[in-house]
């Protein structure tokens, strides 16, 4: 999992505690709407959606990590501190 991008790591190290809104998400990770938005449409095999990814909408969606994926943000987090 060298490839996990740093935006991608902080997105699902957020939700893994808590699901929310894209505006708190934004506010935690330090991300931009367009950043958000891109980085949550590489991860929807891990992060849940409901609502739009668009970048001007994104923020009024409520993100979480799907139950059948939280085996693989542990994963992801892991080996992010892993390689530190």
């Amino acid at each position: 999992m060298a490839d996990v991008s740093d935006a991608k790591l902080r997105i699902v190290g957020v939700l893994r505690d808590s699901a929310m809104d894209g505006y708190r998400l934004m506010s935690r990770t330090g991300l931009d709407e367009n950043t958000l938005s891109t980085t949550l449409l590489e991860l929807q095999s891990i992060v849940g959606v409901k609502g739009e990814l668009s970048a001007k909408k994104v923020g009024e969606a409520y993100l979480y990590v799907r139950p059948e994926a939280r085996d693989m943000a542990d994963l992801m987090l892991a080996s992010r501190q892993y390689q530190s």
